[in-house]
């Protein structure tokens, strides 16, 4: 049914634009001149953080829906909440929108007096009227399915056309495992490549389908599958005994070869994912002997190659993750490479963050160094976890949707805090028994600083691992910053 009407809680930019019991309704006037401080000042009481975007509200199943996110988020950046719209009048959405269109304008090209530059003052009059028209201003007003003006609804839906905050067309890769069919119609306009996890290779060069659930939906909205081969065993867990047999006995190899391009022929695929991990160092070389036959032979059928690799800021880092992973020989042998770009906070680990910025980027530092930046996929991670404090050794952490993490924050009333430094939001609570919990996950913000370094190093684009739980707020900045190239 209709949504409850919710009263309009109206809050002023400045104290002195509102009678003292702060009940005077905002209009444009009111507005003046404000800080972008002033303005995301305004927007947190008018959300409740988080819910906005994962829940659908204020977004249009169109894709030119969602500029009231776009240009917001592009143009005030960090301090940007995304929530869910509890109570706000249309006026309140034009409010915000002219504020970040004003900031748009702020720079000394337009002729805005410098002091109120460095004082980050935003004059309302100067902001540029074809680019407050682009925005969805009017749009806003003239949408005849908003019966009345003066008030919008919890989950009510409204379609802004896209104001133009596009960079250009990146390739985007997601991984599956277990994904409904409507999570996965939802997010394959925004893909590439789809890649099924997995097929499973084992010591003998057979492969083995692990999942094909839904697949068959990439072709309707022009996705390229890929076949994802991996070493795992039967039972879970990477195999460098399964790599091992198929780098180094022939007929092991050949077998696997065989097989390989069978399904990739029968299978309609559009290329190999190859994700291989846990190699054992000492097959370092092998594994870039077995890189060279691989691509030789996929190329030369007109097929695709990519390899995942462990996320190296360095070609002497050691461990067994990552020794065998020759980024300089991935990137001469492969199409594209998945930088698995996550984990950094793990199950099994200390509570961090999941993909911290800063160590993806030393991550980025390095690769482009030794292999074209326009080979390179950036892994993002759809998940978080959720740690027992205090961190023992042996204890595991209980993974986490975005979504899952927000609504936890709600229940628990818990403040949501956002890291500077990995660029990631997190929070502390107490469960029922008294024990304390931490949680990092991602949300637009954490979202939106991953995807500036995919325009900022020049990469061919992004890989999510994965997209069995249908994150909106995810493909909403992206569409936000780039276009999504289609291959088919």
């Amino acid at each position: 049914g209709e949504p409850t009407p919710v009263d309009p809680q109206p809050v002023a930019l400045h104290a002195s634009t509102h009678a003292a019991d702060g009940t005077d309704p905002v209009t444009p006037a009111s507005i003046g001149a404000a800080t972008v401080q002033d303005i995301v000042e305004r927007i947190a009481p008018l959300f409740v953080l988080n819910k906005f975007y994962a829940e659908g509200s204020l977004v249009s199943s169109s894709t030119d829906g969602g500029t009231v996110y776009r240009c917001l988020h592009t143009h005030i950046a960090d301090s940007w909440y995304v929530a869910y719209w509890t109570s706000a009048t249309v006026e309140d959405v034009l409010a915000i929108l002219r504020g970040a269109v004003a900031a748009k304008y702020t720079k000394p090209a337009t002729g805005i007096p410098a002091s109120d530059i460095e004082a980050g003052v935003i004059p309302a009059a100067q902001v540029n009227a074809d680019w407050n028209a682009a925005s969805g201003v009017a749009a806003i007003l003239n949408k005849p399915t908003i019966p009345n003006p003066n008030r919008i609804y919890p989950g009510q839906k409204i379609r802004v056309p896209l104001g133009g905050c596009e960079r250009g067309e990146i390739l985007v890769n997601g991984y599956i495992s277990d994904a409904g069919r409507a999570a996965l119609e939802a997010q394959l306009p925004y893909l590439s490549f789809l890649s099924p996890f997995s097929w499973r290779a084992d010591a003998q060069g057979g492969l083995t389908k692990e999942y094909s659930l839904n697949e068959e939906l990439a072709e309707k909205f022009d996705t390229a599958r890929l076949m994802t081969v991996t070493n795992l065993r039967a039972g879970g867990g990477f195999s460098g005994d399964v790599a091992h047999a198929i780098f180094r006995d022939d007929a092991v190899r050949e077998r696997f070869l065989d097989n390989v391009e069978s399904r990739l022929s029968e299978g309609g695929y559009y290329g190999l994912n190859l994700d291989f991990e846990y190699v054992f160092p000492y097959d370092r070389e092998a594994y870039n002997a077995f890189l060279t036959v691989l691509s030789e032979r996929l190329h030369r059928l007109g097929f695709l190659l990519v390899t995942a690799l462990a996320p190296k800021s360095s070609d002497s880092q050691q461990g067994l993750l990552y020794t065998a992973h020759n980024y300089a020989v991935h990137g001469r042998l492969a199409d594209y490479s998945v930088l698995m770009t996550y984990e950094w906070g793990y199950a099994y680990g200390p509570a961090m963050a999941v993909a911290p910025l800063n160590k993806v980027r030393q991550v980025l530092d390095y690769a482009v160094s030794v292999m074209p930046a326009g080979k390179i996929l950036l892994g993002v991670p759809n998940y978080g976890y959720d740690w027992t404090l205090p961190f023992r050794q042996g204890s595991a952490a209980r993974a986490i949707t975005n979504t899952g993490a927000v609504a936890l924050a709600g229940q628990a009333r818990a403040e949501i805090r956002f890291d500077q430094t990995a660029q990631s939001p997190f929070f502390r609570y107490s469960d029922s028994e008294g024990r304390q919990h931490e949680v990092w996950f991602e949300d637009a913000r954490s979202l939106r600083a991953k995807y500036g370094l995919v325009d900022e190093y020049d990469l061919a684009g992004v890989s999510f691992w994965n997209l069995n739980n249908l994150f909106r707020t995810n493909f909403l900045v992206l569409e936000s910053m780039f276009g999504v190239e289609k291959l088919l």
